[in-house]
């Protein structure tokens, strides 16, 4: 037992570590905590904002870092932000990625174009941060890197710094107030605010010892309303459904005006309701029964018209009916007798029992007119 102690207390023991569990609270969805906790600490009153809200009652003289999104923002937005700053307000901005419709951009003259191979990384490693000299002598070691390359389109800017072939910070005199546009943010947010000298350009940026007035966080902006957006980003698609929705309703709304008079269905005259139900008689197979109605009815019309044959019956009924009509004996043995099993037999026994039915009519027309 003893020994066993000893080999326990040699290879355990209490000991502390050290893990990291990333932020908690309000840092763990909010970048700018950081930044918020200590222009707060320096004395000055920060309105975190997740919305920009009603630019109008934004105070004159605040500074406005906008280190949101700004796909949304439409060209209302954009000039009346930049209509704030003309009467002395401060406007950061960082741009981050390029967008496709980046409206308040487009109102500065200013481009920004994908990262270069010589922004990326290198061998992964991080490039080292540079220093960078403001217009009135201020000296900051900023990581700006990797960020978006920005241009100067209309030349509006009064000072640019540019670093591995191309812009990074651009200050614009707009008004009584002034427009700082970064390649990126990324050095005011939480994991980067305590690094290099990144803590002192958020001073500098709103206004160092001279700051007076209200600092504005803006993290996201308003979403525009769906008819905004519409009328945005799909203005054809939204007039041609109008447009097909008036010709659609023009062409099912009732007129006004007296209403047509439906026209009458076309009747069947009796021939075609005789040829209709021949038809269904022979898709039926029931061509036999066919068969019979028509003998029967030329017997009946025979009996009729030839009143002294009734008493005759079998060959001697043929014969008469042969001797009357001048058709052959054997064409009517057949059509009188024969099974008509294939619609040959058929046809030709309706024929000639057409042709006797006829001839007995004819005969009877001649007897009556003499």
């Amino acid at each position: 037992m003893g020994l066993s102690a000893w080999w326990f207390t040699q290879n355990f023991g209490f000991t502390k570590e050290r893990v990291r569990v990333g932020y908690s609270g309000e840092a763990r969805v909010n970048p700018l905590f950081g930044a918020r906790l200590l222009l707060e600490r320096l004395g000055l009153r920060v309105q975190q904002q997740t919305q920009l809200g009603k630019i109008d009652k934004l105070p004159r003289q605040a500074t406005v870092i906008l280190a949101a999104d700004r796909s949304d923002m439409d060209p209302v937005a954009a000039r009346n932000l930049l209509a704030w700053v003309e009467h002395g307000g401060h406007l950061v901005i960082g741009v981050e990625h390029p967008l496709a419709h980046d409206h308040l951009l487009g109102f500065l003259g200013v481009d920004a174009n994908s990262n270069t191979k010589a922004d990326r990384l290198a061998g992964g490693q991080r490039p080292e941060p540079e220093t960078v000299i403001f217009p009135d002598g201020m000296r900051f070691r900023l990581d700006l890197f990797p960020s978006p390359r920005l241009t100067d389109e209309d030349q509006n800017s009064y000072w640019t710094y540019e670093s591995r072939g191309g812009g990074r910070i651009l200050e614009f005199v707009w008004g009584e107030g002034r427009v700082t546009v970064f390649s990126t943010l990324r050095p005011l947010t939480n994991p980067a605010i305590g690094q290099y000298d990144h803590a002192a350009l958020l001073w500098y940026l709103v206004g160092g010892e001279g700051a007076q007035s209200e600092v504005f966080l803006i993290r996201n902006l308003e979403s525009q309303s769906l008819l905004a957006w519409l009328r945005t980003h799909a203005a054809a698609a939204v007039a041609a459904t109008g447009v097909f929705l008036l010709l659609a309703l023009w062409r099912v709304v009732p007129r006004f005006g007296p209403l047509t008079p439906t026209a009458e269905p076309d009747r069947k005259s009796l021939l075609e309701h005789i040829r209709a139900l021949g038809r269904f008689y022979s898709d039926q197979k029931q061509m036999p029964g066919m068969l019979k109605l028509l003998r029967e009815d030329c017997l009946e019309l025979f009996a009729r018209r030839v009143p002294e044959a009734r008493g005759l019956e079998g060959a001697e009924q043929l014969r008469e009916g042969a001797r009357l009509t001048g058709l052959p004996p054997r064409e009517l043995l057949h059509a009188f007798s024969a099974p008509a099993a294939t619609p040959h037999e058929f046809s030709t026994a309706v024929r000639t029992l057409a042709d006797f039915r006829r001839l007995l009519s004819r005969r009877q027309t001649r007897e009556g007119s003499r």
